[in-house]
C-alpha cells in the first residue's frame, strides 16, 4: 500500500461518504502509480459513480461500492521510471491497410461496413455522425528511430485510449450524446478473421470517450443525441489481445487494461485531416512501466 493522502471516514458508508471518497480519488494522478493497480482503481471508481447516479441504490450497494473503492486505493502502488518508450499516432483513415486489401477495395467500403455494425446498437446513426480513425502504435528505440508495433509485439495489457469530444464535432459530449465504438480486426487470429468487427465497451467521462484496444486500426466512433430513441448498448465481450502468446507460459492470465491514454483536444474536426497529438502515457510491457508519447504523424508514417 502506498501513501495516497486519501482520508477515510469511519461508520456505515452513505452516499455523502462515497461522494467524498470519489472526489479524493479523482484528484489522484494515474502517472504516479503502476498500470495494474491504477486499472483496478479505475474499475472501482466507475462502479462507485454508477452507484452514486442510482437514486434507488441500496445501503448494501453503497457500502460495497465504498469498500471496493477504498480497497483499490489501498492497493495502489507507486510507479517507477521504465525503459520502454512508445508513441501513439492518431489520424483519419485515408488508405485501406495492407492486411485488409484482400477484403475491402476502398476506405468507403470499410466505413460502410463498420457503420452497419454500429447501427446494430443505435439505428439512427449516419455517415455524418460517425468518424473512422487510423491509430498506429510505434516503439521508440534508444537511437530515436521508431518501429511500428505489430500483433506479435503489441502490449499484452492493451492500450486504454481517451479521445476528446472535440474529435467528434461541436456540441458533442457525454451529457447530450450516446456513443458506439466499433473496432475492425486487421489480421486473422484468436478466433477472428481480418475484416471481422467488435463493438467495444466505452465510458463517456467528463473529459472524453474511453475504451481499451488490444490492436489498432480501424476504429470507428459513432454518436447520437440522447433525445433519440436509443437501445441499451450491448458490447461484445472484452477483446482478446492479438499478441502472440508466450510459448513458455501457455497459462498466461488474461490482460489487464492499462491506465488511460488522454489525447489533448485538437480543435480540428475536419475530415481527411490528421490530428497531431503530443503527450506521454504509461503502459506495462514485459513487466516494466513504459511511457507512450503521442506525436504528429509524419509523411513517412502515412499508410
Amino acid at each position: 500500500m502506498e501513501d495516497t493522502n486519501v482520508q477515510v471516514e469511519f461508520g456505515e458508508p452513505d452516499k455523502t461518504m462515497l461522494e467524498d471518497l470519489v472526489a479524493q480519488v479523482e484528484a489522484l494522478n494515474e502517472k504516479d502509480y503502476t498500470a495494474e493497480s491504477w486499472s483496478a482503481l479505475v474499475k472501482a471508481l466507475e462502479t462507485a459513480k454508477s452507484v452514486l447516479a442510482d437514486e434507488n441504490a441500496t445501503s448494501q450497494q453503497i457500502a460495497d461500492a465504498y469498500t471496493g473503492l477504498k480497497t483499490a486505493v489501498d492497493a495502489l502502488e507507486k510507479a517507477e521510471q521504465g525503459q520502454s518508450s512508445y508513441e501513439l499516432q492518431k489520424g483519419e483513415m485515408d488508405k485501406v491497410p495492407e492486411s485488409l486489401k484482400n477484403v475491402f477495395a476502398s476506405v468507403t467500403d470499410i466505413f460502410n461496413k463498420m457503420l452497419e455494425q454500429a447501427k446494430k446498437t443505435i439505428q439512427s446513426l449516419t455517415n455524418n455522425t460517425s468518424k473512422l480513425f487510423d491509430l498506429t502504435l510505434f516503439q521508440v528505440l534508444p537511437d530515436g528511430s521508431r518501429v511500428e508495433v505489430t500483433a506479435e509485439n503489441f502490449p499484452k495489457d492493451g492500450v486504454l485510449v481517451e479521445l476528446p469530444y472535440s474529435d467528434f464535432g461541436t456540441g458533442v459530449d457525454k451529457d447530450t450524446h450516446n456513443f458506439v465504438v466499433t473496432h475492425m480486426f486487421e489480421q486473422d487470429g484468436n478466433g477472428h478473421k481480418a475484416g471481422d468487427m467488435e463493438t467495444i465497451s466505452a465510458q463517456a467521462t467528463d473529459t472524453g470517450l474511453r475504451f481499451t484496444l488490444y490492436s489498432m486500426s480501424p476504429v470507428m466512433v459513432s454518436w447520437a443525441e440522447k433525445s433519440e430513441t436509443v437501445p441499451t448498448p450491448v458490447p461484445t465481450p472484452t477483446p482478446v489481445p492479438t499478441a502472440t502468446p508466450n510459448p513458455s507460459n501457455p497459462q498466461q492470465p488474461a490482460p489487464t487494461p492499462v491506465p488511460v491514454v488522454t489525447t489533448p483536444q485538437t480543435g480540428d474536426s475536419n475530415t481527411g485531416t490528421i490530428a497531431a497529438i503530443a503527450l506521454t502515457i504509461c503502459l506495462v510491457v514485459g513487466g516494466s512501466v513504459a511511457y507512450v508519447k503521442f506525436g504528429p504523424k509524419g509523411k513517412d508514417d502515412q499508410k
